[in-house]
């Protein structure tokens, strides 16, 4: 996978990915698979820190939302269907261009994906609060009726 990453960034291609080089229940940022930030590094390529989160109204992020573990699919979709409302919001750092070795390289990214985390996650609950609000001023009689 490295080398075709590494051909596709050398001409000047984008690739998306979780270097954590797993799934979570999305609580907290895993440690990074450093190898796969090594074709960034050789390439030169810049990199764009992104911290992404979901938030749940009446349900659970971890159960519901993110599918990880040993989950089955079906059963989480269908919870994930049920959900009564999901928010999500991917928070963007400053695009860098590696320095250093990938471990090096690693932990700067790592520490800036877990700041935009933390980010993301006041985001996505804030929009949640706001919607949920929203919607409960909706089911209010008007006028006093």
């Amino acid at each position: 996978l490295r080398p075709q990453m590494a051909s596709l960034l050398a001409a000047g291609g984008a690739v998306v990915l979780f270097p954590e080089g797993t799934s979570s229940s999305g609580r907290f940022v895993l440690s990074f698979k450093r190898g796969l930030i090594q074709p960034a590094i050789d390439t030169q390529a810049m990199v764009t820190p992104v911290g992404l989160h979901y938030a749940a109204l009446r349900g659970s992020v971890e159960r519901d939302v993110c599918f990880w573990g040993d989950m089955n699919f079906a059963p989480h979709f269908l919870r994930l269907l049920l959900c009564e409302s999901v928010c999500g919001a991917a928070c963007y750092g400053v695009a860098i261009r590696p320095v250093g070795d990938r471990k090096v390289t690693g932990m700067h990214l790592w520490e800036s994906v877990g700041k935009l985390h933390i980010a993301a996650r006041r985001l996505a609950e804030g929009a949640l609060e706001r919607a949920a609000r929203r919607d409960a001023g909706a089911n209010l009689p008007l006028d006093g009726q």
